[in-house]
C-alpha cells in the first residue's frame, strides 16, 4: 500500500506551514536566509493578547503596519466614530420613553420630538457610514501592509524553504492577510459600537429608573455571560475537534490526488477512500453535536432576552402602582429602560 508523510501522524506532532510571526515583520529588518516564516511565539493567554500586554503577540500589533500620521488619523477617526455610533439608540429610546408618557402630545410637542427623532436618524446614519468606511480603509492598509513585509521576509529565504515547505507562498501572501483585514476592519468596529451601546444603555437606564435598571443589570448580565462563555466553548471544542479530523482527511486526499499514478499502479483507491471516510464520519457528528449547540446557546439567549423583558415590565407596573415614578412618568420609562 502506498504510504503518504504524516498520514498517520497526531496533528499536534505534525511540522506547521501555516504559522507567521507577525512581530518579525518589520519593513527596516534584513532578511536573513536562515530565517523561517515557520517560527511559533510562545503561548501567551488570550486576555493578555487582547488587552496588549504582551504586544509582540498582542491583537493591537496587528496595526504596526500603519506607520504614517495620515493612516493614524483615520485609525483615530473610525475608533472615535464606532464609539460615537453606540449613543443614538439609546436616544431614540429616551425619545419614544417621552412620547408615550406624554399620550397622547400635543401638536407642537409632536413636531418637536419627530424632528428630535428625524435629527437623531441623520447623525446615526452618517456616523455609521463613516466608521464603515475608515474601518474599511484600515483594514486594505493593514492588509496590504502585512502582504508587502511578507514579500520582503519571503525574497530573502533560501530556495529549498520553497520547494519542500512552501510550495504556495502566493496563497499564503493572499489567504493569510485575507484573515487577518476581516479581523481588523469592519468587525473591530462593529465591537466598539456595542461596548459604546452597552454602557450608553445602562448609562440612560440608570439615570431614569436607578431601581429598575439594578434589577435588570443583576439578572440579565450575569446569565447572558453564563450562557455565552460556557456555550462558546462547547461550540469551539465541537468546530476545534471536526477541524482536526477533516484535516486528516484532507490530507489523505491531497495525498493520493498528488500521487495519483502511484495510487493506481498499486491499486489502493478503495483503501485510502475507505480511511477518507473514515476520517470523515467524526467529522458530520461534530457538526451536530456543534449545529445543536448552538441552536441551544442562541435559544437561551433570546430566553433571557424575553424573560427580561417581562420582568421588567411586571416590575415596573409594581412601581407605578405604588407611585415610585415622579409625575409625568410611568409607562414610558418603563418602555426606555427595557
Amino acid at each position: 500500500m502506498a504510504s503518504f508523510p504524516n498520514t498517520n501522524r497526531p496533528l499536534s506532532r505534525r511540522p506547521s506551514h501555516h504559522s507567521i510571526d507577525i512581530a518579525s515583520l518589520n519593513p527596516s529588518t534584513t532578511a536573513n536566509p536562515s530565517t523561517t516564516l515557520d517560527s511559533v511565539p510562545p503561548a501567551v493567554p488570550v486576555l493578555k493578547q487582547l488587552l496588549g500586554f504582551n504586544f509582540k503577540t498582542s491583537y493591537f500589533s496587528l496595526y504596526r503596519p500603519l506607520n504614517t500620521w495620515r493612516q493614524r488619523t483615520i485609525l483615530a477617526l473610525a475608533i472615535i466614530l464606532s464609539l460615537a455610533a453606540g449613543a443614538p439608540l439609546p436616544v431614540i429610546g429616551v425619545i419614544f420613553g417621552k412620547i408615550i408618557n406624554n399620550f397622547p402630545p400635543t401638536e407642537d410637542e409632536l413636531q418637536t420630538r419627530i424632528g428630535q427623532l428625524l435629527g437623531v436618524a441623520i447623525a446615526y446614519f452618517f456616523i455609521t457610514w463613516g466608521w464603515a468606511t475608515c474601518w474599511g480603509i484600515i483594514g486594505e492598509m493593514v492588509s496590504r501592509g502585512l502582504r508587502e513585509d511578507l514579500l520582503k521576509k519571503a525574497v530573502g529565504m533560501d530556495i529549498t524553504y520553497f520547494e519542500i515547505e512552501c510550495p504556495d507562498i502566493a496563497n499564503r501572501l493572499t489567504a493569510d492577510t485575507q484573515t487577518i483585514q476581516l479581523g481588523t476592519s469592519e468587525k473591530a468596529g462593529l465591537f466598539l459600537q456595542s461596548i459604546a451601546y452597552f454602557i450608553a444603555a445602562f448609562t440612560a437606564g440608570f439615570v431614569l429608573n436607578a431601581r429598575l435598571t439594578g434589577i435588570l443589570f443583576a439578572a440579565v448580565v450575569p446569565a447572558m455571560f453564563v450562557v455565552i462563555t460556557f456555550g462558546s466553548k462547547v461550540v469551539s471544542k465541537y468546530a476545534r475537534e471536526a477541524t482536526e479530523y477533516s484535516e486528516k482527511a484532507t490530507l489523505v486526499a491531497g495525498g493520493a490526488i498528488t500521487a495519483v499514478q502511484v495510487v493506481q499502479a498499486f491499486n489502493v483507491p478503495d483503501k485510502l477512500a475507505a480511511e477518507h471516510l473514515r476520517f470523515m464520519q467524526p467529522v458530520v457528528v461534530k457538526g451536530v453535536k456543534k449545529a445543536f449547540a448552538g441552536a441551544l446557546m442562541l435559544g437561551l439567549v433570546y430566553f433571557i432576552a424575553y424573560s427580561a423583558n417581562a420582568l421588567a415590565f411586571w416590575q415596573g407596573s409594581q412601581q407605578i402602582a405604588q407611585g415610585l415614578f415622579r409625575n409625568g412618568e410611568g409607562a414610558g420609562t418603563v418602555y426606555t429602560v427595557v
